[in-house]
C-alpha cells in the first residue's frame, strides 16, 4: 500500500491510497488516477512500487513526463519527496509506513530484532564505546538494525534516499520536517559532522548504501524530548571527500554530534547481554574538514553489494539551482477546453467514420456540429469555459473533426508562407522572416493525423497504411511534409507555401543589403553570363536574393529555373520552372537555356550542375547554404568527391574553383539585418581554397568598402564587350 499527493498548478493538494502495486495515469477512464486535462494522454504514465522501490515509466505520451523538471525517456526509480510533472499536474509518492500513520507500540516478544526501527524503545540506554576495529558501513536512517541471526530487514532502503521524508511516528519528526522544508528551497551541499563511536553490529548480507542527508542547525535538531532522554546517536553525514557509504576509522572517530532522523538502537534483551567491550580512549577533537580514513577492503565491498541506482542516488547533488518544469503551451487555456469539448463530442456520436475515409459525408459533418454546439453550451453553463468563447471553440471543433483545422485558415492568409505544427497544442506560422505562435491549435494528435490524411487527399495522392514520412504538394504548389509515429515520437506537419519572388539589385540596395558598386559589378557579371555561387544560411533566404539575378537578366532570355517552392518571375525574362534535383537540373540544362538559375543546390543536383557546366552551360547562378563562404567551399569539393568515385580532393578543389567566376557570401550584420559580406573570387594552392575578397562589409560602422583589387572577372567582362567602370574597385581615399 501506498499513496499519492496530487496537486494542480494553482490549486489544493489531494491525498489518494491504493492498496496496489501498480497505478496507470491517464485522461480517460479506465485508469487508476485519472487526470481530466487536455495536456495529459490518454494513458500518460505508470508508477509501480516493487521491490521496495517507485518506478514511474512514460506510456509514450505527448508531452512527456518529468521528474523533478527532468524529461524521462526510460522506466526511472523515483525517491520519496521526488516531484512527478504530468502536464498541470505535480505528484509525490509516500511509501507504506507514511500511509498507515502511527505505528503500534514495541512488543516485547523475540521477534523485535527483525521489526521496522520505528519499532523500538524510544529511550534506549547508552551503549558502551566499541572495541577499535574496522566499523562496517553505518545503517541509514530508515533501516533497522539487523537480527542477531539473520540478514538485516531492509523493506525501505531504496524508497528513502537522501532528503527523503521521514517515517511518521518517530521522535525527530518534528524537527525533520523544519528540514524538508529548509530543503525545498535551496540545494545545500552538506557540511563535515563528526561521527559517534558506535559497536560493529553483527556482519550484513547485502548491505545498502547510506542515505545522505543535510545538516542541521543544533536548535533544529533538538527534538521535544531531547532535554531528559540520552543524547541522540551520530549523524551519519560524511565530511567532503569521504568515500560513500563509508564508515571512519575507529582510531579517527571523532566525538557525538547531533543526528537528524536517526533510528534509536534496540533495547537489549535480558537473556542474551552483549559481551564486554573494551573502552576507546578519548581523542582530542577532530580537525575540521578532515576526511576520515577508510577501513582496508570496505570500499571494494560495497561497491560489489551496493545497486548501481542507489550508489548514484546517495552522492550529494552540486550547489545548483532546482531544476524548472517546462513551460505551458500558449493558450495552453484554450487549448485544453478544445481538448474537453472534443471528449464530449466523442462520448456523444461515434467519430470512427472519420478515422476511416478523409472526406466526410454532409449528415455526419451536421451532426457532428450541433452536438459540438450543443457541448460547449453545456460547457459554459457549467463554468469550465472561463475566458472562453464557446462558440468559437465549437467552430474550432468543428473545422478539426470534418475540414482541416487550423491549417484551413492559414492556407487562405496570404501573409503567413509557413505552417509547422510541432504538436498538436503548438503551432508556429511565419510571416515574412518572422515566426510567432498561432492563435489556435489541435484538440489531440489524432486531429493532426486526421488532417494531415486530408491534405493527402487534396493533393490526389492518399495517405498510404505504413506510410510515415509523407512529402505531397496542393493545387497551389504548397509543399506538405508530414512524420508519423514511429519516426517521430508525435504527428508533424509542415506546410510551405509557394512564393512568388520578383526582386532586383536595386531593391536590395535601398535595403542596405549591399552598396551600388556592389549592384554594378554583379549586374555586369549577368550582362557578362558569367557564373556566380551564392553561399549562405538558411536564414538568410538564398532564392530571394538569386532571384535578383533573374531580374537582370536581359530581354528575351531564355531562363531554366529549378526550384519548387518559389515562383521566381521577371519582366523581361523568358523563365521556364523545372522541379528541384537531379533529374530537374539535367533537364534544364538540357534545353539550352541562355542562364540557369539553381536557387537550392544540394545533394544530387551537385554532379548535375557540375555536369551542365561541363557541357559548357553559361550565365549559371547557384545557391548554396552553408555558414560561410570557406564552409561552403569545402563541403561543396566534399560532396562532388563523394558523388565521383575516383574524383580526388585536389582536382574537385580546382573544379568547383574553376567553374565560377565570383562568388558571393550573404549572412546577417550584428544588427540582424542580411547583408552581402563579401564578394570574392576564389582559387586554390597547396592549402585548399583560397579567396580574395573585391568588396566587403565592414562591421564597425556597417559600411561596404571595396578592397582595391580589381578581380580576373573585370578583364573577361571586358573581353565579352561588357563595359564596367573600374573606379568601382578603387578605395575612398581617407
Amino acid at each position: 500500500m501506498f499513496a499519492i499527493i496530487i496537486s494542480e498548478k494553482g490549486g489544493p493538494e489531494r491525498r489518494e491510497a491504493y492498496d496496489k502495486s501498480e497505478i496507470n495515469v491517464g485522461r480517460v477512464q479506465g485508469n487508476d488516477l485519472m487526470l481530466p486535462k487536455g495536456n495529459v494522454s490518454k494513458h500518460h504514465a505508470r508508477l509501480l512500487f516493487r521491490d521496495g522501490r517507485f518506478i514511474v515509466t512514460d506510456l509514450k505520451s505527448t508531452n512527456g513526463t518529468y521528474v523533478n523538471g527532468k524529461k524521462i525517456a526510460q522506466a526511472t526509480v523515483v525517491r520519496e519527496g521526488d516531484k512527478i510533472f504530468i502536464g498541470d499536474f505535480v505528484i509525490r509518492l509516500e511509501g507504506a509506513q507514511d500511509v498507515a500513520g502511527a505505528p503500534p507500540p514495541a512488543s516485547d516478544g523475540p521477534h523485535d530484532e527483525s521489526t521496522l526501527a520505528r519499532e523500538r524503545d524510544p529511550n534506549p540506554p547508552p551503549l558502551a564505546p566499541p572495541m577499535a576495529s574496522p566499523a562496517p558501513p553505518p545503517q541509514g536512517p530508515s533501516m533497522p538494525r539487523p537480527a542477531a541471526n539473520g540478514p538485516a530487514v531492509t523493506l525501505k532502503a531504496s524508497t528513502h534516499p537522501p532528503g527523503a521524508r521521514p517515517v511518521p511516528g518517530r521522535s525527530e519528526a518534528p524537527v525533520v520536517q523544519q528540514a524538508e522544508e529548509a530543503d525545498d528551497s535551496e540545494i545545500h551541499k552538506p557540511r563535515p559532522m563528526g561521527l559517534a563511536a558506535g559497536g560493529p553490529p553483527p556482519p550484513r548480507q547485502h548491505t545498502m548504501p547510506l542515505n545522505q542527508v543535510a545538516p542541521l542547525a543544533p536548535q533544529m535538531l533538538r527534538g521535544p524530548g531531547a532535554a531528559g532522554g540520552p543524547p541522540p546517536l551520530p549523524s551519519e553525514v560524511q565530511a567532503p571527500g569521504a568515500p560513500q557509504g563509508l564508515s571512519p576509522s575507529p582510531t579517527q572517530q571523532p566525538p557525538p554530534a547531533a543526528r537528524r532522523n536517526s533510528t534509536p538502537p534496540a533495547r537489549p534483551e535480558p537473556a542474551a547481554p552483549p559481551p564486554a567491550r573494551a573502552a576507546q580512549p578519548s581523542m582530542p577533537p577532530p580537525r575540521e574538514n578532515a576526511p576520515p580514513a577508510v577501513p582496508a577492503g570496505a570500499r571494494e565491498t560495497i561497491a560489489r553489494e551496493a545497486p548501481l541506482a542507489l550508489r548514484e542516488a546517495s552522492i550529494p547533488p552540486p550547489n545548483r539551482a532546482k531544476s524548472v518544469a517546462p513551460p505551458p503551451p500558449v493558450n495552453s487555456a484554450k487549448t485544453e477546453a478544445l481538448a474537453s469539448l472534443a471528449g464530449r463530442v466523442a462520448q456523444a456520436i461515434d467519430l470512427g467514420p472519420l478515422k476511416l475515409s478523409a472526406s466526410v459525408p454532409d449528415a455526419l459533418a451536421k451532426r457532428v456540429e450541433a452536438v459540438a454546439r450543443e457541448q460547449a453550451k453545456a460547457l459554459m453553463s457549467e463554468g469550465a469555459l472561463a475566458g472562453v468563447d464557446g462558440e468559437a471553440l465549437s467552430r474550432d471543433l468543428v473545422s478539426e473533426l470534418v475540414g482541416l483545422g487550423p491549417i484551413g485558415a492559414m492556407l487562405d492568409d496570404e501573409d503567413i508562407v509557413e505552417i509547422h505544427a510541432q504538436r498538436y497544442d503548438r503551432v508556429v506560422v511565419t510571416r515574412g522572416s518572422s515566426s510567432s505562435a498561432a492563435e489556435s491549435a489541435f484538440s489531440s494528435d489524432e486531429g493532426v493525423v486526421r488532417v494531415l490524411r486530408r491534405l493527402c487527399e487534396l493533393a490526389s495522392q492518399p495517405l498510404g497504411e505504413n506510410e510515415t514520412v509523407v512529402e505531397r504538394r496542393l493545387p497551389n504548389g504548397a509543399m506538405v511534409l508530414g512524420v508519423l509515429p514511429p519516426v517521430s515520437k508525435n504527428a508533424v506537419i509542415s506546410v510551405r507555401k509557394k512564393r512568388t519572388l520578383e526582386v532586383s539589385f536595386d531593391h536590395l540596395a535601398r535595403q542596405n543589403t549591399l552598396s551600388r558598386p556592389m549592384c554594378v559589378f554583379l549586374e555586369a557579371v549577368v550582362a557578362g553570363r558569367l557564373n556566380a555561387l551564392v553561399v549562405g544560411p538558411s536564414s538568410a533566404d538564398l532564392p530571394s536574393f538569386v532571384a535578383a539575378f533573374v531580374h537582370a537578366s536581359g530581354p528575351y532570355e531564355r531562363v531554366a529555373i529549378a526550384e519548387d517552392n518559389e515562383e521566381i518571375v521577371s519582366a523581361q525574362a523568358q523563365v521556364a520552372s523545372f522541379r528541384r534535383g537531379h533529374d530537374g537540373v539535367a533537364a534544364a540544362a538540357r534545353t539550352r537555356p541562355d542562364r540557369l538559375v539553381l536557387p537550392r543546390v544540394g545533394g544530387p543536383s551537385i554532379g548535375a550542375m557540375f555536369d551542365a557546366i561541363g557541357d559548357g552551360c553559361e550565365g549559371l547562378v547557384a545557391g548554396f547554404a552553408a555558414s560561410s563562404l570557406k564552409n561552403g567551399l569545402s563541403r561543396l569539393a566534399t560532396q562532388l568527391v563523394l558523388q565521383r568515385p575516383g574524383l580526388g580532393a585536389e582536382a574537385a578543389r580546382e573544379l568547383v574553383a574553376e567553374s565560377f567566376d565570383t562568388f558571393v557570401e550573404v549572412g546577417s550584420s550584428p544588427d540582424g539585418r542580411r547583408r552581402v559580406l563579401r564578394v570574392s573570387e576564389v582559387s586554390t594552392d597547396a592549402k585548399g581554397f583560397s579567396t580574395r575578397d573585391v568588396f566587403a562589409f565592414n562591421e564597425t560602422d556597417s559600411s561596404f568598402s571595396p578592397s582595391g583589387i580589381v578581380p580576373k572577372a573585370a578583364s573577361e567582362l571586358g573581353a565579352r564587350g561588357v563595359k564596367l567602370d573600374g573606379s568601382v574597385f578603387k578605395r575612398a581615399a581617407k
